[in-house]
């Protein structure tokens, strides 16, 4: 996968990490489903996944109690009331908006 806004964001504030990369909702079940020596220090969540959206997606993993001590951050465009109120049930989740355009600030 290309370097994203995130990968180059953390490279530019020169700070250290290793990016593992699911690409839609039903690898990202399967992968939060089958405990691992090692979790994550962070998860960062979009909310439109293919196969299982990011909400229902966030539910499985706060369900898992091997998992529910990594902090999930949502990253989306806009997400709506509906979907800001099922996030905010679920502990150690914070929601970033994406911008809606890249422009450099000078």
């Amino acid at each position: 996968m290309p370097n994203s806004i995130i990968e180059n964001a953390l490279k530019q504030a020169g700070i250290g990490f290793e990016i593992h990369w699911i690409e839609d909702g039903e690898t990202a079940r399967n992968y939060t489903q089958a405990p691992h020596s090692v979790l994550p220090d962070l998860v960062l969540l979009d909310l439109n996944l293919p196969r299982i959206d990011g909400v229902a997606l966030l539910r499985l993993i706060r369900q898992e109690a091997w998992f529910e001590s990594v902090p999930v951050i949502v990253w989306s465009s806009l997400p709506s009331p509906k979907d800001l109120t099922a996030i905010s049930e679920f502990q150690g989740t914070h929601v970033i908006c994406k911008p809606s355009s890249f422009e450099r600030v000078s």
